[in-house]
Order: C-alpha cells, then structure tokens, then sequence
C-alpha cells in the first residue's frame, strides 16, 4: 500500500500529487502535517515549504489507497472535480535517496462511522 501525500484545492476543482510513499498502515484521508511524520530533515522542510508557498488554494492531505487510480476515484466521490489523469509528482523523495517506510505511528487514529440505509421511502411519508 502507497501513502499519498497530495495538495487538494480548496474549491474541490483540482488537485496536485507531491509524493508517494511506502506503507503498512493504513491512513484515512487526514489534514497533513509534516511534523508529525518521522522524516529526515531536508524532506520535512522541502514538503513545509511547498505546502506554505500554496496554501493560500490549496489544502495537504495524506491517505492510502492501493493505486493512483483509486486515489482519484476517491477523490471523485468526495466532489472534487479536474483531477490529473496521470501521476506527475511534485516531489520525488526516492530520486534524493533511498525512500524509507514511512513510519505513520504518530498521526491521529480517526473513528469511522458507517451510514445505516434508511428503510422508510419517500412514498411512505
């Protein structure tokens, strides 16, 4: 499994991929901050600083998915629209050395909650 750590706009019209990195645990769509990630140095303040020079459009987020492909239909199905059909990443941390797992123990663990199907239709109201 891939983490995803993308630049969503905040008008839900597009989104920028920054990297990808190796997983085992799986990450819900979250607000992204670097801090909390154990990264080395230069990563955290290359990803700080691409976040701060957009932030004014765009928000980072960070989940798992399996493949770009699911990434984007995920995003799809949360509204956004104009999503890039390839990846093109922003930044590519395995070019600068060795990319390591990524270690997400200190993100917060997020409660999910599952939606019931409603069994009363609209006829019978």
């Amino acid at each position: 499994m891939n983490a995803y750590i993308y630049l969503a706009k905040r008008d839900k019209k597009g989104m920028k991929l920054v990297t990808v990195m190796p997983t085992e645990k799986t990450i819900l769509p979250t607000q992204f901050n670097p801090a909390l990630l154990e990264l080395p140095q230069v990563w955290r303040a290359e990803l700080e600083k691409l976040i701060h020079s957009n932030r004014m459009s765009y928000e980072a987020w960070i989940e798992t998915t399996g493949s770009y492909e699911e990434l984007r239909q995920n995003l799809k199905g949360r509204g956004y629209s104009a999503l890039p059909i390839t990846p093109s990443m922003m930044m590519s941390l395995s070019k600068q050395m060795q990319t390591p797992q990524l270690n997400a123990s200190k993100l917060p663990n997020q409660a999910t909650m599952l939606r019931r199907k409603s069994h009363v239709r609209l006829n019978e109201i």
